[in-house]
């Protein structure tokens, strides 16, 4: 009886972490997507003269915010 609880119990760890395992990478992708698009929407509203400060250019955006995004 002690057996097959503790068997049980290694099965349900073992399909957590399996579960882990799947959704981290989709958890992960889906925060450098959220740092990206906050990023292109803060960098888009910003004057031509605010972004040349930056040394940033308007095409340069969304380049700059997937970087930024894969750094995450």
């Amino acid at each position: 009886m002690a057996t097959a609880y503790h068997t049980e119990d290694r099965q349900d760890r073992a399909r957590m972490s399996l579960g882990s395992l799947l959704i981290a990478p989709v958890a992960t992708k889906y925060q450098q997507f959220l740092a990206y698009r906050q990023t292109v929407k803060t960098l888009s509203a910003l004057c031509d003269s605010d972004l040349s400060e930056l040394g940033l250019s308007r095409p340069m955006i969304r380049s700059v915010a997937r970087e930024t995004a894969l750094a995450t």
